[in-house]
């Protein structure tokens, strides 16, 4: 008789277990086939509005038939890189109705709030929080001036339109995608038709900033002359009274009334000690107001 050798006998074993785990396997999945339960894809995470999914977002479940909604998503390549419609929490099915179609995107019209405008602003990364700022923020917008007017006092800030949604920062358009840190030169807020033309108008002669606030928005503030700041005011200085004055220029028998402010002293007397140190409008500045 022919010796069997131990290699033999080695592989003859591998062949019988390879064979009985492949019938298990077959097994299983004729009875899993034959309980008439069908794959569904679920989310696996909360994924709020205009989430694009990826492979980590979503899971394969198994359910009975009656247990499936119309449209439902049955492999995961069905749902990968799509967005999302509306927020889809965790567990519940994705269908066809709440995705957006594959390589459709959500347009800007439909992130804008009813009665608002979309409006975009040029703004430096300094002045946006540092790049931080993401879609769907809630912000104020500050706009800042200097000139030379008397009644700036050297320059002038105050909130021009307060608690207004942030749509985009240069081209992300969705919070879910947020990119901490990138260099904005951009941003496109949410306003009201009259608040846009302020924005727009506001752009064109002067610096605008923004400042994060809460989404709360319980701190409601009084937009217009009540929040300027001024240097002046900033550093603690006397403000000096807006009196009227008048002041009689006679030439011969001739007679004309001039009507000025102290504001309007205080810029000729700059004015003068620019052009000339040495001469003052002191006569004219310690004058007594006229009633």
């Amino acid at each position: 008789m022919k010796r069997i050798s131990p290699a033999t006998v080695t592989m003859g074993l591998v062949a019988i277990l390879c064979g009985l785990g492949a019938a298990y396997m077959a097994r299983h999945a004729l009875a899993n086939k034959s309980d008439g339960r069908v794959d569904i894809v679920v989310a696996a995470v909360n994924m709020p509005k205009f989430s694009r999914i990826g492979e980590q977002h979503i899971r394969v479940v198994r359910v009975a038939p009656d247990q499936v909604p119309e449209g439902a998503l049955r492999a995961q390549s069905r749902a990968v890189a799509r967005v999302t419609r509306e927020t889809i929490m965790a567990g519940q099915p994705l269908v066809d109705a709440r995705l957006y179609g594959v390589g459709e995107m959500p347009t800007l019209s439909e992130q804008l709030p009813p009665g608002h405008r979309a409006v975009t602003i040029e703004i430096e990364n300094s002045r946006a929080l540092g790049g931080v700022l993401v879609p769907e923020s809630i912000v104020d917008v500050q706009l800042t001036v200097n000139g030379d007017h008397p009644e700036m006092r050297g320059g002038q800030t105050l909130t021009l339109v307060e608690e207004i949604k942030v749509l985009a920062t240069d081209q992300q358009r969705f919070k879910a995608e947020e990119r901490l840190g990138q260099n904005l030169r951009s941003v496109t807020v949410a306003v009201r038709p009259r608040d846009a033309n302020k924005l727009i108008l506001a752009q064109q002669h002067g610096r605008l900033s923004l400042a994060l606030r809460s989404a709360s928005g319980s701190d409601q503030l009084a937009v217009g002359n009540s929040n300027v700041v001024d240097l002046q005011s900033l550093l603690g200085l006397q403000n000096l009274p807006n009196q009227r004055r008048k002041l009689q220029i006679w030439r011969g028998t001739s007679m004309t009334e001039v009507e000025f402010s102290n504001r309007d002293v205080v810029a000729a007397e700059a004015a003068t000690a620019t052009a000339d140190p040495t001469r003052r409008f002191r006569e004219v500045s310690t004058r007594a107001p006229v009633n």
